[in-house]
Order: structure tokens, then sequence, then C-alpha cells
């Protein structure tokens, strides 16, 4: 699976160079060459569908009689949608598109059930609110209640622009616990943007701001089930924002995630960012791809076999 940013597209066709930025966004997809793409800031269901078609993916999902005609796209409250993407020869189960426009999200959240090789699985694709706490620890919440509820759904996974760090914890080698994400914000001082990433206190001495990145909706998420696989093998730190020219304040840090429900985490075989020459010009975030070996499953959520 990956997730992608694809920086406002679809949504000004008519600007100097997005043709050219376009066609690097599908170039990219391409050759990564994952099965399933959960993508986020898209102008519609037409780009999405512009984009399948550019990149020989699929969007479409039947309804409960089975007509085609439903894309897997929620167009956001706020005109940043989400979509997802997959190969030819997996199948969408009809009626299973679910659309989160006017739930809690400031983007949104898209999610369909998918047949892959037999075995029944959830992928959703998220966008979290840009304006932290308390919205973005609400968000997370309901994200849980998308992939985990109600009891017995499919296992899942969701990638994400999650608009912050991760809040997983992992053991080190000496036996402490400790978080698997640095503190990008550590040692910078204080300015004013740090207000929707951060959380803070005061010196009582000296009356100085004293702050730390925000860890609260990627802990709501860890503590709900779904686990970054990035964190859950381990892998070094590898930005996927931070190296556009225009629009980022904070520097480097890693915001986009997939992350899995439980039954899927003994599946993880690798986690890591796609980053080369055509990805860095392509779009503000990099691709984050991770690969789920399927047959290592210990139950296997099989669909039902015709008599």
């Amino acid at each position: 699976m990956a997730s992608y940013n694809l920086l406002e597209f679809g949504m000004y066709v008519e600007r100097a160079g997005e043709k050219v930025r376009y066609d690097r966004v599908a170039e990219v997809i391409r050759n990564v060459d994952a099965d399933v793409w959960a993508v986020q800031e898209l102008a519609d269901e037409d780009a999405l569908r512009r984009l399948a078609n550019t990149t020989g993916l699929r969007c479409d999902v039947p309804d409960s009689d089975g007509a085609m005609g439903e894309v897997a796209c929620d167009p956001g409250r706020n005109g940043f949608g989400v979509g997802l993407l997959w190969k030819p020869g997996i199948e969408p189960l009809p009626g299973t598109l679910r659309r989160y426009t006017f739930d809690v999200y400031f983007h949104g959240l898209v999610k369909v059930e998918l047949d892959v090789g037999g075995i029944r699985l959830q992928a959703a694709s998220a966008h979290l609110t840009p304006f932290g706490s308390p919205q973005i620890v609400t968000e997370a919440r309901r994200v849980v209640s998308n992939l985990t509820r109600p009891d017995g759904c499919p296992p899942g996974f969701v990638g994400s622009d999650s608009n912050s760090i991760t809040g997983d914890r992992i053991r080190r080698q000496d036996g402490r616990w400790d978080w698997h994400a640095a503190d990008p914000y550590a040692g910078q001082d204080w300015y004013d943007a740090l207000v929707w990433q951060c959380t803070w206190r005061y010196d009582p001495r000296t009356g100085r701001r004293i702050h730390r990145a925000d860890r609260a909706a990627g802990d709501v998420l860890r503590a709900g089930g779904l686990h970054d696989t990035g964190a859950v093998l381990d892998v070094p730190f590898a930005a996927t924002v931070g190296y556009w020219p225009t629009g980022d304040p904070y520097g480097p840090r890693d915001i986009d995630h997939i992350r899995v429900t439980t039954a899927l985490t003994p599946a993880i075989r690798s986690s890591r960012v796609y980053r080369c020459e055509l990805a860095l010009t392509a779009s503000d975030h990099l691709p984050k791809v991770a690969e789920i070996d399927l047959a290592a499953l210990a139950e296997r959520p099989t669909l039902p076999q015709a008599a």
C-alpha cells in the first residue's frame, strides 16, 4: 500500500507548470507500482478518475445492486478530497463504499472493502486537520471507529496525511519505552505556526515558553489499535515533507503514515519513503509505501465461497 498527498491535484489546471507536475505525479505512482493507493488533496471525483485512467488503476465501486458508477472519493468538507486507487484484479466489494465528508473531519475520510486474492480487507484514505488539537484528537478517535467498528469488521489499513508526527512508542535495546519518532521541534525557537503542532508550558521562574510536539492524535490512533507501519518495524526516520520551496515553515518531518489494524501487524514486511528527483518535483509530500504479506496472516479473512 502507498499513501500520497498530491498537492492540490486538479484544482488549478490553468496555473503555469501544473500540467507538467500532474504528469510527474502520475509517473511517480506508476514507478512505485503499489497495489493500493490512498491519495489526498484531490479537486474532486473527476480528478481521481483522470488519475486512475492515466495510471491504469481503478477507483470505481459497484453499489449494492452491482451497478458501477460510485467513485472511491470523499470530496472533503473544505475542498481537499481524499481517494483510493487499486490495481485491476483487486475487486471492490459492492455496497461497501463509505464517505465521511460531513462527519467530524475538517477534510475527510473514504473507505472501501476490497477482495485481494480472496482476502477481505478494508482500505481507507484520510486527511486530518492542519489546525491541531483538540480537533485533530477528535478526528483521530473517529478514524479508529471507522476502521475498527463494528466488532468483527475485516482487518484493514489507512493511509493519511496526518498533519502531525506519530504517537507510537517502541521498546529500545536497553528496555526503555520511547517515542518512535523524534521531536522535530526540539531545539527550535518558538514561532507562531507552532501553535498548530505543539503543546507548551511555561517555566514559572522565567516565564519562558517550553514547547514540544503534540503527539496526542497519534497516541489515540495507536491506543485504538491502528499501528504505524514504520514504528512496528522501527525503521529510521525519513522525512515526507519539508523540502518544498514554499508553504511549509516547519522543516523536515514525517507526517504521512500508513496504519494497519492489529491483525495485520505480523504481515508488515517494509515501510519506507519513496524519495527520488522526480518525486521531489511532483508534490510537497513524498509517498509512504508499506509492503504487507497477506500470506503471513495467522487468520485469513477470506470471502465466502459460492456453493
